[in-house]
């Protein structure tokens, strides 16, 4: 199980989801979340989220320095919306959503239309010993003890599940094997499809380990610059797959 965590940037969410009648689904997951937070919270969390209600200001002005000095000059030429107008939306997002400076240009939430819909973006920290664990302990309960926790850590097991259950997840286009040949499982081929990929490892986290090749109907090209026909790209997964295990 993972630890339960908490919303830094600012905490208020914990209270704000509980506070109000959901009013659509990403309402429902936010209450959720609270609700199971408090549920699981030690005496050390109590006094963590006490401290975060005071001090927060102080994470926030550290982290929109850190973030808005190396992206926020390039955010405001190709947007013509300044600096200062972004530090103020950052913090706007902070007070009312929980959402971090820096989730401000991952999610690029300087773009109005995004903003707009601040509240339907499910954070890291709902998800990472959030939801999570609650999905966890629900199975478990409903299965009489068993989970399948860690078979669906594995990519391929997950979309397989979602897929046959109806539920809408990233599709699989390939994976390879353990002889570094190239299977279908949502593209018709054995070989690599010629449009954009995304390889990632069947068991890995964080986004260690992922890369974006772009096809240029020739070869693909990496996040490195280089350029690769298709064998060499399958080279270039086997690889990686004998350090990571299955891409």
């Amino acid at each position: 199980m993972a630890d339960t965590r908490l919303p830094f940037c600012s905490p208020y969410r914990l209270l704000g989801a509980l506070l109000k009648a959901p009013q659509n689904s990403a309402d429902l997951i936010h209450q959720a979340f609270a609700r199971f937070a408090w549920r699981s919270m030690g005496i050390q969390h109590f006094a963590l989220v006490a401290a975060l209600g005071l001090a927060w200001p102080i994470l926030f002005a550290l982290m929109a320095f850190m973030f808005t000095r190396r992206i926020g000059p390039a955010v405001a030429t190709r947007t013509g919306k300044s600096v200062p107008r972004q530090l103020a939306e950052q913090f706007w997002l902070a007070l009312a959503h929980s959402i971090p400076p820096d989730k401000y240009y991952v999610f690029e939430l300087y773009r109005d239309d995004r903003r707009a819909q601040a509240n339907d973006y499910i954070l890291r920290y709902e998800l990472k010993g959030g939801l999570h664990n609650l999905f966890h302990f629900q199975a478990k309960q409903e299965s009489g003890g068993a989970s399948s926790k860690l078979e669906l850590k594995d990519k391929l097991a997950f979309t397989r599940k979602c897929r046959a259950a109806g539920i809408d997840a990233p599709v699989v286009l390939a994976y390879l094997d353990e002889a570094a040949r190239v299977v279908p499982e949502a593209h018709n081929v054995p070989s690599l499809p010629k449009q954009d990929i995304f390889i990632k490892p069947a068991k890995g986290k964080g986004g260690r380990g992922c890369e974006k090749w772009v096809y240029d109907g020739s070869g693909y090209r990496g996040p490195d610059g280089r350029l690769l026909s298709p064998p060499d790209l399958v080279t270039h997964i086997s690889n990686l797959a004998a350090g990571r295990g299955r891409y």
